[in-house]
């Protein structure tokens, strides 16, 4: 079962522009048997508009951005966990790419989750080229779970946000803006031990109910 499927309220439009595809890949945990997030080529989120004229910058100000803190409630084992857990993974996105720092994505991200994968091999490559990328970040707007059971042996996490303005500078010094939107997260998460983990997270566009 697709995570997406247990929400009715959230209208998603598969053809919307996000600026998240310029670096983000599918997701599924890759073993048999078991539900877990995918992600097609067709529903991958596609650049949004991007800015007229590029301007020169400079290096990664990867001392100003301020690094997301880990919320008390991660360490709570049931759904209030597992919603926090996500929603502070969901905070790392756009500081891995302003830094280059992996250290919290990497612990979170279970070796299954291509999604994972994905945005730390292209947060390397972006900062290894000389660019990176600065974000207004996620406001959420609404989050669902369902906890995990025999069928379903992780816990479900629904993320419905908006995504703020976004600018990627290029190693030339080169400037892209894009615009943001509504935008749905829907995370796959694991307790291992003391800590949870993503085990796969599916992106779509979101588009406003009734529109």
């Amino acid at each position: 079962m697709v995570l997406g499927e247990r929400r009715p309220r959230t209208i998603v439009g598969a053809t919307a522009a996000l600026s998240l595809s310029v670096l983000l890949g599918g997701c599924t945990d890759g073993s048999a048997g078991t539900p877990t997030p995918t992600v097609s080529a067709s529903e991958a989120p596609s650049v949004a508009q991007s800015s007229a004229a590029p301007e020169p910058t400079t290096a990664a100000p990867s001392a100003e951005v301020e690094k997301p803190v880990p919320p008390e409630a991660m360490r709570r084992d049931d759904v209030a966990g597992a919603e926090a857990a996500a929603q502070y993974f969901l905070e790392l996105y756009p500081y891995v790419y302003a830094t280059g720092d992996l250290t919290e994505w990497d612990a979170m991200s279970d070796p299954a989750c291509k999604f994972c994968e994905s945005v730390a091999e292209n947060a390397l490559q972006l900062h290894a080229s000389g660019g990176y990328q600065l974000s207004d970040g996620y406001e959420v707007t609404a989050v669902d779970s369902r906890s995990s059971d025999d069928a379903t042996p992780y816990t479900a996490v629904w993320v419905d946000a908006t995504e703020g303005r976004s600018t990627r500078v290029t190693e030339s010094g080169e400037a892209e803006e894009f615009e943001g939107g509504p935008v749905e997260f829907d995370f796959a998460m694991a307790r291992q031990g003391e800590e949870w983990t993503v085990r796969g997270v599916e992106v779509r566009h979101a588009e406003a109910e009734g529109a």
